[in-house]
């Protein structure tokens, strides 16, 4: 009978053990886990120094009040994909822009097909001081799903409060801009 019990309180200790160490072994996962994404999130807004210095150079050797990096990237399915953005402020106050990106045209072997965009990233509004400029990352994740073809998109940059022209649009702060992005 004695032997009985002395096994049954092995096989409780040796539970309550294996317990212990399954959720610690659980707790250095989710640190693990929360640690990559959390730097993987910042790294999407960040621009390296050489990216925002020739976005510098740019803003500061010109008369566009809004300038791009590159315009066109290919990136493999699966991947993500970052645009350096660059907005000038010439004006005396500090002044608030609003950038969207609006899917445009997709194109597969030199044609206009129909075909489902990566989804752009969220609308973000950045504030520059009086003559001054700012610079930001504009991040795409292509899924793996996603077709092989070369993806338009419309980049309008507004100034926030701004006066809408005849059309009940406000006009785009340093005009229409364009981002290509080729999916292989």
């Amino acid at each position: 009978m004695f032997f009985m019990k002395k096994k049954a309180m092995e096989l409780a200790i040796n539970f309550i053990v294996m317990l212990i160490l399954a959720m610690a072994i659980f707790g250095v996962g989710i640190y693990f886990a929360t640690n990559i994404f959390g730097k993987t999130a910042k790294m999407g807004d960040s621009l390296d120094q050489q990216t925002t210095t020739l976005l510098e150079n740019k803003l500061r050797d010109s008369s566009l009040p809004v300038a791009f990096g590159k315009f066109k990237q290919t990136v493999k399915k699966g991947d993500n994909i970052k645009f350096a953005l660059g907005i000038a402020n010439n004006e005396q106050g500090d002044k608030t822009f609003e950038i969207k990106i609006e899917c445009s045209i997709v194109v597969k072997n030199s044609e206009e097909v129909k075909l489902p965009c990566p989804p752009p990233p969220k609308d973000k509004e950045i504030i520059v001081p009086a003559k001054d400029y700012k610079t930001s990352a504009i991040l795409f994740a292509v899924d793996k799903k996603t077709s092989s073809a070369t993806y338009i998109y419309d980049v309008i940059v507004t100034e926030k409060g701004a006066e809408a022209d005849e059309s009940g649009e406000v006009p785009a702060y340093g005009g229409l801009q364009k981002l290509y992005i080729e999916v292989k």
